[in-house]
């Protein structure tokens, strides 16, 4: 059975309002993600919001794309929730949970890909990779909220 869900966290050393806002932030968004090198609200959206649209420009290896998001969920602070293509199916959630410390916050960046059991992600190991992903994209947020 193919894995269709991954997840990473990370404590960072900064207040859950400003880390939620590098994560909502898409002029920031090639900062922060390895695949996504640019992304930009659709229609007349000018941030985060249930129910906003947004296109992230993606390339790996080469090979660029551009696909739709929906927000579903945008609580300041706490949760950043978005679905990959805004319509349609197979689509793939992205979440990022931030809950407060004592020094900072602890950041889970999670997704539910049902798209991953087909044969040609599991060919090109893409669970694998999006697992990476998450962990750099963690990584550059750490980096980035810390300086």
């Amino acid at each position: 059975m193919a894995e269709t869900t991954g997840s990473a966290r990370i404590e960072i050393n900064a207040s859950p309002s400003h880390v939620w806002a590098i994560l909502t932030d898409l002029a920031r968004i090639n900062e922060i993600s390895p695949e996504v090198y640019k992304a930009r609200w659709n229609d007349d959206a000018t941030g985060p919001i249930p129910g906003a649209t947004f296109t992230g420009s993606n390339e790996i290896d080469g090979n660029k794309w551009d696909l739709s998001c929906l927000v579903l969920a945008a609580d300041p602070g706490r949760t950043w929730t978005f679905r990959v293509p805004a319509v349609g199916d197979p689509a793939m959630v992205w979440s990022y949970a931030i809950e407060e410390t004592a020094t900072g916050c602890v950041v889970v960046e999670s997704f539910d890909a049902p798209m991953l059991a087909d044969e040609q992600f599991v060919k090109t190991k893409r669970h694998a990779g999006l697992v990476e992903n998450i962990e750099q994209s963690l990584a550059n947020l750490k980096y980035v909220a810390e300086s």
